[in-house]
């Protein structure tokens, strides 16, 4: 089975990295292959292409998951995100990678609700990803079910601190309790802001709110008032 497995993934042009895995002695199996950009930047192979391989492989009684690898950074956030959206597309919008030394936890944004056996095929998918590139999987969480920072939340950290850039975002939010699942999970969260019209990045990479954003936020006239958070916060700076 796994001579006609690795035939028709090469048939089809599809590069694979390292030999196809059978899981627990049944008829499913696991392929890792690596996956390009091109200039369009689009995925090639094209989950299309990987969904028909596993078609035609379903009508033989086999059971494959395409574990994807970024060929270009190697990175394995992106090659977790790839293969998450590739296997459950109608219940993962996205996913980040959240490591602790050897620990990797993965963020999943869902699309809707995601019951418990969906849940389980996720986790086994992603300790498979994760064992390969030798991170210890610490499980899976969703923001929607944790203390991540609102917009409006984000707004008013980024008032109190500007300019700041990334990181001094995420500290100041970490300092307030919330949880950042990881450095792109806040990067696209700024650009969010940005598109939004919520904030301005400056040419240097620093954050400051926009006219929009600073109305959104309003003003408070009590010892709460971002204003004044916001002059502690220069004069602690100024030390």
């Amino acid at each position: 089975m796994f001579d006609i497995i690795s035939q028709l993934i090469s048939e089809a042009g599809v590069v694979l990295e390292g030999p196809v895995i059978q899981v627990d002695e049944t008829n499913r199996y696991i392929a890792f292959i690596e996956v390009k950009r091109n200039s369009a930047m689009l995925q090639e192979p094209s989950n299309r292409l990987l969904n028909e391989i596993r078609l035609k492989l379903a009508d033989v009684g086999v059971i494959l998951e395409f574990i994807l690898l970024d060929a270009t950074s190697r990175d394995i956030e992106i090659g977790v995100r790839a293969t998450l959206i590739h296997g459950f597309g109608s219940f993962v919008r996205n996913s980040f990678l959240s490591l602790d030394g050897n620990n990797a936890v993965i963020w999943v944004i869902p699309k809707k609700h995601i019951d418990d056996e969906i849940k389980e095929q996720i986790e086994r998918t992603a300790s498979v990803i994760l064992t390969a590139a030798n991170f210890r999987f610490g499980g899976l969480r969703f923001p929607v079910d944790e203390n991540v920072p609102s917009r409006l939340a984000s707004l008013s950290i980024i008032r109190t601190i500007a300019p700041a850039n990334q990181d001094d975002i995420i500290t100041a939010a970490r300092s307030k309790g919330f949880i950042i699942p990881s450095a792109d999970w806040m990067s696209r969260s700024l650009d969010a802001l940005r598109k939004a019209r919520l904030v301005v990045r400056l040419r240097d990479g620093h954050y400051v709110l926009s006219h929009e954003g600073l109305s959104k936020l309003g003003t408070a006239k009590n010892r709460g008032s971002p204003d004044v958070a916001r002059m502690l916060d220069l004069a602690r700076r100024r030390r």
